[in-house]
């Protein structure tokens, strides 16, 4: 059941992605945080990383994998 409280995760290449996610959860209603750390606290529903990753080659692609499991470590831990 969707209570309209469930809060939400985005993972952006870029500044602009991140910032273009969170106008759109924005005017949907929902409070919206940027972050450039994984380790970021935050309150808001929707959530948005900037994983600065566009122009990453694929070995370098191991930060953004570091990235979510760090912000997946956080949230379950309540950090």
């Amino acid at each position: 059941m969707n209570d309209g409280n469930n809060r939400v995760l985005v993972l952006a290449d870029d500044f602009t992605g991140a910032n273009d996610a969170g106008v759109s959860l924005a005017e949907a209603g929902m409070s919206v945080e940027v972050a450039f750390t994984a380790g970021q606290p935050s309150t808001a529903r929707a959530l948005i990383l900037n994983s600065d990753s566009r122009a990453m080659t694929a070995a370098a692609a191991d930060k953004v994998a570091a990235l979510l499991r760090a912000r997946r470590h956080s949230s379950r831990t309540g950090r």
